[in-house]
Parts: C-alpha cells; sequence; structure tokens
C-alpha cells in the first residue's frame, strides 16, 4: 500500500470498560421506552490517509486503542446479528476533536507532514427489532444504516477540499466618521 492509500482500523472498549455502551442503552431503555433491545456496542471507526502501513501498524495501540480495555478490528467487524446499525459522523467542515488528536499524535510519532484522519462512531442495537420503536432511537442518534450495507462500504477516498471564495470586500472608514457611516 502506498502513502495515500486508505487503511481503516475499528476500536470497541471490552465488557466492564463499555462505560458508553451501557449508556446509550440505558437511554433507549428507559427514556425512549424501546423495551426490545438487550444489547449495545459502540465502535469508533478511524480512515486514515498519509502514512505507510509501519508507521499505521505502529499507531494502532498507541493512538487508535489502550490494549488494555479496548478490542481493535481491522477493516471490518462482524454486526451481522445485529437488529439495526447507526453510523456518527461529523459533517464536512464540522470539526471532529477525535480525529484531529489523532492526526496530530500520528504527526508527532513519524515527524512527518499530518495525514488526513475522518473518525465514525457506529452504535449497534442487539435484541428485537420493533419498527415503531426504532424511530424514536433514529430521531435521538442517527440515520440508521443496515449492517450489511455497512460492511459492504468501500473505503472512502480522504481528501480535504479546500473552498476559495472570492475577496470579500474590506470596511473603509474614516476615524472621524462616526460609526453609523461605515462604507463597504
Amino acid at each position: 500500500m502506498t502513502e495515500n492509500d486508505v487503511r481503516r482500523v475499528l476500536s470497541e472498549k471490552k465488557e466492564g470498560f463499555n462505560v458508553e455502551a451501557g449508556g446509550i442503552l440505558h437511554d433507549v431503555k428507559y427514556d425512549l421506552n424501546v423495551s426490545g433491545i438487550e444489547k449495545v456496542r459502540v465502535i469508533n471507526r478511524y480512515d486514515v490517509s498519509g502514512v505507510t502501513d509501519e508507521e499505521f501498524d505502529n499507531a494502532k495501540p498507541v493512538v487508535f486503542s489502550e490494549p488494555p480495555v479496548d478490542i481493535l478490528y481491522d477493516e471490518t467487524v462482524d454486526l451481522s446479528d445485529a437488529a439495526y446499525v447507526l453510523i456518527v459522523e461529523s459533517l464536512p467542515g464540522q470539526y471532529d476533536q477525535r480525529a484531529d488528536s489523532a492526526a496530530q499524535c500520528i504527526q508527532f510519532m513519524t515527524a512527518k507532514e499530518r495525514p488526513i484522519v475522518k473518525c465514525a462512531r457506529i452504535i449497534a442495537f442487539y435484541g428485537s427489532d420493533q419498527k415503531k420503536r426504532r424511530r424514536r432511537s433514529r430521531v435521538t442518534l442517527s440515520t440508521p444504516l443496515k449492517p450489511e450495507k455497512l460492511l459492504l462500504r468501500s473505503l472512502p477516498l480522504l481528501s480535504i477540499n479546500m473552498i476559495f471564495r472570492q475577496k470579500l470586500p474590506m470596511l473603509k472608514a474614516s476615524l472621524k466618521c462616526p460609526m453609523m457611516s461605515l462604507k463597504l
């Protein structure tokens, strides 16, 4: 693989450390009154471009996971028995602290240019599939995808699109003029 290829790694907290999944399960069961959900898994997905295979392998146990408390998956994770799956991603242009932090850590490790990192949170719900009640959690969390579609999704080409706008007009004002007489 070259440095421009996209590499994917997924990280999930081990049983006993998956506090976020327990919190979501509690919220869905008690706040949204969805009784069919028995288990929730939260998996962090990282797509990275701009690193070599060796650099990526070195970053896995340091940047993308904490080995004593996380399970690390390469490329895919089996979600075939989930009732449904939600993927929560940042919108284009929205700041993603997790992605930025990972990119900074990799840059520090490699002493090279900062790589491009995109993150997503995958939330898998297990239990009975009740369509009416599922709508409540969709509204609260995100847009669902069927697990099969998630597993078939190919790795995206990561790029940062820069939008250059036309030159903005400058405000011109005389120091002698009152504030109301500013001109464009």
